[in-house]
Order: structure tokens, then C-alpha cells, then sequence
């Protein structure tokens, strides 16, 4: 990261703690900060049998993250958004030495043009980060071009883009890894308020010496069929080519949630989804969202998250909200692999199955807590039992645990005024000698020009 880069950033969170507390119409920048912990703990991913002498594997992964965001909305068509993530992440796995790292990423920064063209047609360039209603196809921020058409019922998102084409990490010359295009069309008409329909064309090209590619064309629809039932259906084909070998795969994704009247708020969760052996989801999908309540959840379990391809998944869901601030939900799973030619992919396990059929059953706890608007503490334990596809192999239990702790507060600036940045320097002196700035504080924070400021004196 250069020295230009560092002063920027650190006048960047200079600026954000000096605003004001309160909120008022017609800001034109505005500031929001949050805090986040992430804690994953994995143990026997490799599915060692009790009698198995050998320490079974674990492993801890820890990150840290404070994110400082900026958006700027002045009277008129042109807004722009940037925001940074400060993290810290600690590896802790069994017989291997800890791993550590501190990582500046730019989340994103865009540009926004509102109504450009034609009346509701919005147009964002630069970094921005994108997710489509399920995560099922996006969850990812990428750098490019995104078109929304927003009408009474229609809405429309048009795609040009690429996944890292500029670096995430600014203090890692070598994070620039963007080697494939993405153009995707994404189009939701909402019938009523109780059913929308949408569908989805994505096109993937790897841009590195294999030219590896997916086509996918899908349709959806979710809403709400009665009073107490809510539901999603996906279904998606795929075309990939990869090595010159083009092979044809179907998804698809159903299920619904039945929510009785009462003050507990009793919810019965059903899923179903099928993935054979050629599909592939994008690789910008997260397969990460609400089955229960609120609670966010990996669709296909809190141990394997695989993602679905040669995959059957029956889920079978109940949960409760005990009040507005504490929900819990559990899950059952049933796995069974299509084909064991094809595997089991991108599953968090590190053991592979050697047939088909019956992969395991799954057992997954989900918590969430909300003791204020701004705060979210979510926590979720799984536990997998395998079957006979691991059969003479590996047939230890796995677990997985992980706890996620977020922390909002918004604050927004009036002006951008030397006093105010005076104010600041003694709060961000921390921050800037930790991002290697030496003497900006002496250099800019010496001003006494506003009698009516308290600190504006010069700092020695």
C-alpha cells in the first residue's frame, strides 16, 4: 500500500468519527460504520472413525473485521458509495503452525447515475456488490457495469463484470486475481403482492489459457401461497465447457415454510433440491439465506455447504421465535450422491465418498439474537453422520460450529470543515501511525483559525 494510500484511508476514518451524532434531512454525506467477529470451529472434517487412534483434525478461524463506509447524495443524479474492511484473520489448525494476516480491502466504490437514458434506468460502475433475491446464483462484489430498470411491477439487472479485475486487498500487490467474465441478466415481474416470477441468464468465460465456460438459463418463483404459507422454486440448465468437453446439467431448488398463528410464531420449514451430476452453480453464488425466521442459514447444512451438483438434499425444518428478539430453528438433512464418478463438490468435508447413494444425515442448530437494531448475534452447530457412501473409508461424526457477531452505527457529517478534521486528529492519531503515517497530524492538524473550537490548537 502506498504512502498516498495510507494518508487517504486515514483521513477517510478521520473524517467518519467527527460527525455528527444525529441524522438531518438533506445530508450529502453520509456515514455508516460496523463491527464484525466471525468464529468457525470445524472438527473431524475428514471423517475419522472413533477407533481411530489418531488425533481427529480441528481447526479455528477467526476474523476481525471493522468496516468504514461513505455515501455521498447530493441533490441530483450522480451518487457514489465506497467502503473499506480493516480485518484480522487468525488459522488455528491441528498440527500445523497458526497462520495470521491483516488485510485493507475496498469493498466497493461506485459510481451511481440515476435515470440515465430513460425514466427508472439506473447505471452503477466501479466496484459494487451484488446478491440475487435466494443467493442462489449471486453473492459477490465485483468490478464492472450493472443496469437496473425499476418499474411499478418489473424490475430488470443487466451485468458486465469481472471478480477482482482491480485489487481487493490494498495491501497486497498480488490480490488482483480477476481472470473471468461474467454477463448476467437478471428479470423479476411481481404479479401480485403474494407471487413474483423472475428469470435468469448468466454467462461465464474464463479468460486464462483454458477458456473454461457456463451458460445457465433458469426460471423462479416465490411469494406466498396463503395467509401462513410462504415458497421458492428455482430451476436452472447448464451448459459448461471445460478442457473442450461440453457437458449439459438441471438444478433445482423447492421448498416452503408454514407459520402458525400464535405469539411463538411455531414455523415448519420443507425443502427439496436436486442437482445432477453436470450442473453447476455459478461461482459467485453463497447458497446462504433465511429458511426460518430471520436467521441466516447454508441452505444445504452448516457442515458440508456444498454446493448443489450430483447432490439430493430432503430438509426438514421447525422453529420458533420466542420473541421479537431471540429465534431458534432445526433443521433434519438427508444426503444422498447421484453418481460417484462426479463426487461430491465443494463440500467443506475433506473426505471423499467412494459410491453413490446414501452420502449421510445432518442435524443442524440455527440461534439468533437481536438485542437491538443495530446489533445481530447469530450462532449455528451442526452435526453430519455419514452413510454408506463413505463406507470402508471414513465414518467418524463431523461437527462445525459458528458464531457471527455484527454491530451497525450510522453517523452523518454536514461539512467538511478544518475545525471539524481537528477534532478528529487526536482520535485517529492510533490509526494513522498503525497505517504508517508519521507527521500528517503535525503537518495538517495545525490550526487555531476558529476561536470557537476547543481543540483547534496546534499539536505538537
Amino acid at each position: 500500500m502506498t504512502r498516498s494510500a495510507r494518508i487517504t484511508f486515514c483521513l477517510f476514518v478521520a473524517a467518519s468519527l467527527i460527525a455528527p451524532k444525529t441524522a438531518a434531512s438533506g445530508e450529502i454525506l453520509t456515514f455508516e460504520h460496523s463491527l464484525h467477529l466471525d468464529v468457525l470451529h470445524e472438527k473431524n472434517m475428514s471423517l475419522r472413525p472413533s477407533a481411530d487412534t489418531r488425533p481427529r483434525d480441528r481447526q479455528d478461524r477467526i476474523a476481525a473485521k471493522l468496516r468504514f463506509s461513505a455515501e455521498f447524495d447530493p441533490d441530483g443524479p450522480l451518487t457514489g458509495f465506497v467502503e473499506f474492511e480493516l480485518r484480522r484473520d487468525i488459522d488455528d489448525r491441528q498440527a500445523r503452525p497458526r497462520e495470521t494476516g491483516t488485510e485493507l480491502r475496498l469493498r466497493e466504490a461506485y459510481l451511481e447515475l440515476e435515470d440515465v437514458l430513460a425514466p427508472n434506468l439506473d447505471l452503477r460502475i466501479g466496484r459494487w456488490d451484488y446478491e440475487d433475491t435466494r443467493r442462489w446464483l449471486i453473492d459477490a462484489r465485483l468490478d464492472g457495469i450493472w443496469m437496473r430498470y425499476r418499474g411499478e411491477r418489473i424490475e430488470a439487472d443487466i451485468l458486465a463484470a469481472r471478480e477482482n479485475q482491480f485489487r481487493e486487498d490494498l495491501l497486497d500487490r498480488e490480490s488482483r486475481d480477476g481472470d473471468t467474465d461474467y454477463i448476467a441478466g437478471l428479470f423479476r415481474y411481481e404479479i401480485n403482492t403474494q407471487i413474483e416470477l423472475g428469470a435468469h441468464a448468466i454467462w461465464q468465460q474464463e479468460t486464462d489459457g483454458n477458456r473454461d465456460r457456463l451458460r445457465l438459463l433458469g426460471a423462479r418463483a416465490q411469494g406466498e401461497a396463503l395467509d401462513q404459507l410462504s415458497y421458492w422454486a428455482d430451476v436452472s440448465w447448464t451448459e459448461t465447457a471445460r478442457n473442450g468437453r461440453k457437458q449439459r446439467g438441471r438444478g433445482v431448488d423447492l421448498g416452503g415454510k408454514w407459520q402458525f398463528d400464535h405469539p411463538l410464531k411455531p414455523r415448519l420449514t420443507l425443502g427439496l433440491v436436486q442437482g445432477s451430476g453436470n450442473f453447476r452453480q455459478p461461482d459467485l453464488h453463497s447458497n446462504e439465506g433465511s429458511l426460518g425466521q430471520d436467521i441466516e442459514t447454508f441452505y444445504y447444512g452448516e457442515v458440508l455447504r456444498p454446493e448443489l451438483a450430483n447432490l439430493t438434499v430432503l430438509t426438514i425444518g421447525a422453529g420458533m421465535t420466542f420473541d421479537e428478539k431471540l429465534s431458534a430453528d432445526v433443521y433434519w438433512r438427508d444426503y444422498r450422491l447421484d453418481n460417484s464418478e462426479h463426487g461430491l463438490r465443494g463440500a467443506a468435508l475433506r473426505a471423499d465418498p467412494v459410491s453413490g447413494g446414501a452420502l449421510g444425515q445432518g442435524v443442524d442448530v440455527v440461534i439468533g439474537y437481536r438485542p437491538a437494531k443495530n446489533i445481530a448475534i447469530d450462532g449455528a452447530f451442526g452435526w453430519f453422520e455419514p452413510g454408506s457412501a463413505f463406507a470402508g473409508t471414513r465414518q467418524g461424526r463431523a461437527f462445525a460450529a459458528r458464531l457471527e457477531l455484527t454491530w451497525k452505527f450510522w453517523i452523518v457529517s454536514k461539512k467538511f470543515l478544518v475545525a471539524q478534521l481537528a477534532k478528529a486528529f487526536h482520535q485517529t492519531e492510533v490509526v494513522c501511525r498503525a497505517a504508517g503515517v508519521n507527521g500528517i497530524i503535525a503537518r495538517i492538524g495545525r490550526t487555531d483559525r476558529n476561536p470557537e473550537c476547543d481543540t483547534c490548537k496546534p499539536l505538537d
